[in-house]
């Protein structure tokens, strides 16, 4: 064995483009670990958001005019 060790190319990450060299490597895991938390946090009120307006749209009637309006074209 030539003792390389294989990287995955997904293990690059974009925090480790934000080191300056003066940060130890806990408070580079602190900022990896709360800027993922945040990721999620808005991931989800996205999610939340559109169930919501899908839900508004089924309420409001815009899907079935819709479902309507192309089985119509198709006749």
């Amino acid at each position: 064995m030539n003792g390389n060790i294989r990287r995955p190319s997904v293990a690059a990450t974009s925090v480790s483009s934000s080191i300056s060299g003066r940060e130890s490597v806990g408070d580079v895991l602190r900022k990896a670990k709360k800027e993922l938390i945040f990721k999620r946090i808005c991931l989800a009120l996205f999610l939340i958001v559109l169930a919501a307006l899908i839900v508004y749209l089924f309420v409001a009637g815009y899907i079935n005019n819709l479902i309507d309006d192309s089985l119509a074209l198709i006749e």
